[in-house]
């Protein structure tokens, strides 16, 4: 039964994010997420923070975001990706 609520919360997301990116005429996407997962691994390396599994990652309709070490505090890095240029938008990291 929850497996079948999160499938269709899940769905419904997905519309709600797509359509919103039709209606504001948001350039297709250029990034997966796969893409934006590789790109933050980058942008950790280059600023030299860690880079802790799991990792949570959210669709947004302009960007993704992604988090680090996610469900413990400290030691979290927080990357935001522009979905049409692949660009980093905002890093933050939070320290142990």
């Amino acid at each position: 039964m929850i497996d079948f609520v999160s499938n269709v919360l899940s769905r419904i997301n997905r519309f709600r994010i797509d359509t919103l990116r039709r209606v504001l005429r948001i350039q297709p996407l250029v990034l997966t997420k796969e893409d934006a997962v590789k790109i933050a691994k980058l942008e950790c390396e280059s600023r030299k923070t860690s880079w802790i599994e799991p990792i949570h990652l959210a669709e947004h309709v302009r960007s993704y975001s992604i988090m680090t070490n996610s469900g413990y505090r400290g030691g979290n890095a927080i990357i935001v990706i522009d979905v049409t240029t692949g660009n980093v938008t905002h890093f933050a990291f939070v320290p142990r």
